[in-house]
């Protein structure tokens, strides 16, 4: 207000947005969303990758099921230099002459014989494979559904400031839930024990090979780079993780994808829909163009790591024949010598393919543990704080300074002074972004002011138990969320504390004008809302709001513009309702439309995050401040 008594035009303006028809704030309220939504990207911050030491600990309750899982790499790490071994001999078998009696016999006795121990090899490896798979899986799967768990509970226990953090978005906190969660797997499970199984082949094979000729698997060896590169290809193939680099084009694809359809409507209006199909193409095609690089660069590797796997066997055959001749070396240790270090360099390169969702393994972890170990400022499961015996439902804002902790260049409240007292309806209303909605926020300690103090029957909110306070306030928004599942289970959210009986639930939805309604439905109160209650309009929505909000029987009722985006017969209805659930309570109601608040006991008219005129509705008329010319805007 300027010195001469006069509002300024340009605040008289910026207040009288509330004049705009219902549908034209709808669309720019849709408009502002999706503009939200696609600007959103999943960011992440960086966290340090969890000890390994740490995981293992994650998994210490499955030990058993690691103990036999293990047991079972051994088994299955043992079979490439068993079967080397074995394969050798059966070449020195067959290199005997058969027109020799004696030597004829020997062969088909010896025959005969490895012939069964490849046999007995066989039922082993069953045995081996079904234990490895089978047990580290299922310790894996546990350790996975132990980290949702813990990831989830965690969440729910982080103040609502957490989740203003840009690096805790949506994507991102989902992400920690579902992808983090089983990625670190490839730091256990099925990975372990493919790490174990790798480890005892690699060593394995090279006692064999040393064994059985130095010389030969030393030039051997020399090929041992080209074939791990070979093989560690082959599995990042397999696992879908090399070159590829087309993730994040696959995650665009299906975030444009999922915007449009869940915005469908809004894209129809826009007539944008040729856009976003262009839009969707662009990143299919380059998903496409990275993917059939990928496959070129792939096969050129596979090819050469197999052209150098042949000449490690055309060098090795040639000094192989020379160490023969000289009487060095038997045929039948060549050939061990020779599969022996081909196959543990095989092994070594899938162990080395197995590092990249090792790694990953570990950062994930880290993410999971940061937030394990983060305490909320605000913890909403405490058992510590008052919880008085009664409630009257008086509220008293005293001197409050607050920031959003993650716009701290924005004052949203600055000396904000405010009495709510015990059974009164008092009205907030103001330009968009003044400070109403925080107020209420503050109420509900969502969040802590910066300065000053919220008092709720004289004592500060910071000392009473938040879940306690919480039960003590019901709120009805101006979009109200319903959970996808029945009416009776919407309703009875509102109060988790007790067993909430049917004819309590009917009782409060017709305090909110909504139990003749349900009783059309075939169902009645085991109706299905719907996503996000897709299934019912607005209006209905919002009444089932308010029988949710007043079936805990709250002494301080929060109303934020909770008819703003109603048609006026739903409004009508709406109001009825709201109107009775007032009586009785303390509330709070934030409008822009003054005509739902002319019957408050108290109007407070905020700007600039403070008070500047307080009233009755007749009284701020006769003040002729800024009440009076955002009346007289909206007439």
């Amino acid at each position: 207000v300027g010195k001469n008594g006069h509002v300024p035009v340009s605040l008289v303006r910026s207040l009288s947005s509330a004049r705009e028809p219902k549908l034209t704030r709808q669309i720019t309220r849709q408009q502002s969303a999706y503009k939200r939504q696609e600007s959103e990207h999943v960011v992440e911050e960086e966290v340090e990758p969890a000890a390994a030491l740490r995981i293992l600990k994650m998994s210490k309750t499955e030990w058993h099921y690691l103990l036999f899982g293990t047991f079972g790499a051994a088994i299955n790490g043992s079979f490439p230099f068993v079967f080397a071994f074995l394969l050798g001999e059966i070449f020195g078998v067959f290199a005997k002459n058969p027109d020799i009696p004696a030597e004829r016999d020997e062969m088909e006795e010896d025959s005969e014989f490895w012939a069964l121990l490849f046999l007995a090899l066989a039922f082993l490896m069953l045995f081996g494979n079904t234990i490895q798979s089978w047990m580290y899986g299922i310790a894996g799967e546990i350790l996975t559904m132990r980290l949702r768990k813990q990831a989830f509970r965690s969440l729910m226990r982080q103040e609502t400031s957490y989740f203003d953090d840009p690096y805790h978005s949506t994507g991102a906190l989902t992400s920690n839930l579902a992808t983090h969660a089983s990625a670190v797997q490839g730091a256990t499970g099925p990975r372990l024990g493919g790490i174990a199984s790798s480890l005892i082949t690699a060593v394995g094979c090279l006692v064999l090979a040393f064994v059985s000729g130095w010389k030969l698997a030393l030039v051997v060896l020399a090929f041992l780079p080209f074939i791990i590169i070979g093989g560690m290809m082959e599995m990042q193939i397999y696992f879908g993780n090399s070159l590829g680099g087309d993730t994040i084009n696959s995650e665009e694809a299906g975030k444009i994808a999922v915007e449009t359809i869940l915005n469908i409507q809004t894209v129809a209006t826009l007539g944008k829909e040729e856009s976003f199909y262009d839009k969707y193409m662009e990143a299919v095609s380059e998903m496409y163009n990275k993917r059939k690089r990928k496959g070129i660069i792939s096969g050129l590797f596979m090819g050469l790591s197999q052209s150098f796997f042949l000449l490690s066997n055309a060098a090795a055959f040639r000094y192989a024949g020379h160490l023969v001749q000289k009487g060095e070396m038997s045929f039948t240790d060549v050939m061990k010598t020779i599969l022996a270090v081909q196959m543990g360099a095989m092994m070594a390169g899938q162990l080395s393919a197995l590092t990249p969702d090792y790694v990953k393994a570990k950062e994930a972890a880290g993410r999971l543990f940061k937030l394990f170990d983060r305490t909320p400022v605000i913890q909403s499961d405490s058992t510590e704080g008052l919880q008085p015996n009664t409630n009257e439902g008086f509220v008293e804002f005293k001197d409050v300074t607050f920031r959003y902790p993650f716009r701290q260049d924005v004052k949203v409240l600055r000396g904000f002074n405010l009495t709510v007292e015990q059974g009164k309806t008092v009205a907030l209303v103001g330009s968009s972004g003044c400070g109403k909605s925080t107020a209420v926020s503050l109420i509900q300690r969502l969040y802590d002011v910066e300065m000053g103090s919220v008092l709720v029957d004289g004592n500060d909110v910071k000392s009473l138990n938040v879940s306690w306070l919480r039960r003590q306030i019901g709120i009805v928004s101006q979009e109200p969320v319903l959970f996808n599942c029945s009416i009776r289970d919407n309703i009875a959210y509102g109060d988790i504390s007790r067993e909430i009986s049917q004819e309590e639930i009917e009782n409060a939805a017709k305090a909110a004008n909504i139990h003749d309604f349900i009783n059309t439905l075939p169902k009645g109160y085991g109706s299905m809302v719907g996503d996000k209650g897709t299934l019912i309009s607005g209006g209905q929505k919002q009444r089932i709001a308010i029988a949710r909000a007043l079936i805990r029987h709250p002494k301080i009722l929060l109303l934020d513009e909770a008819t703003s985006a109603l048609d006026t017969e739903s409004e009508k209805v709406v109001q009825e309702a709201l109107d009775r659930a007032c009586v009785g309570r303390t509330t709070l109601i934030i409008a822009h439309r003054l005509s739902t608040v002319q019957k408050a006991d108290m109007i407070a008219v905020i700007k600039s995050g403070h008070v500047v005129e307080k009233g009755t509705h007749q009284k701020l008329l006769e003040m002729k401040g800024v009440y009076y010319y955002l009346q007289q805007a909206q007439a």
